[in-house]
């Protein structure tokens, strides 16, 4: 069901602390942009989601990733259902408030290196 990163793992390590590995090349990831945390790998990015909401945080703070630690291919890529959140005029899966988007990969930045 997935997990919320306590410690700091780098890239190249991200897929052995997976077992949800999409296309053999991405994990699901939900960032919690008010705490700064980060939960990875899940079938669903519902289900991470659930993992900070069960704690107590507002779903208006949780944005879905993808992460692809390819070397070839980009590594943050804003996809999830999650993200469709019009009370926060986003109407889209990625993420269209660029200071979002931006805090968004400052996290990921703090918790995979």
């Amino acid at each position: 069901m997935g997990f919320i990163l306590d410690s700091k793992i780098a890239k190249k390590d991200l897929f052995s602390k997976c077992d949800i590995i999409f296309d053999d090349d991405f994990v699901k990831g939900v960032v919690d942009i008010k705490t700064k945390r980060l939960a990875i790998d899940a079938e669903l990015h519902a289900e991470l989601e659930a993992l900070f909401v069960a704690e107590g945080a507002s779903n208006g703070d949780l944005w879905g990733i993808n992460l692809y630690p390819s070397e070839d291919e980009k590594f943050v890529e804003f996809d999830s259902l999650i993200n469709l959140k019009p009370s926060h005029n986003n109407r889209i899966r990625g993420i269209s408030d660029p200071k979002i988007a931006k805090r968004v990969l400052d996290i990921v930045e703090l918790w995979i290196i």
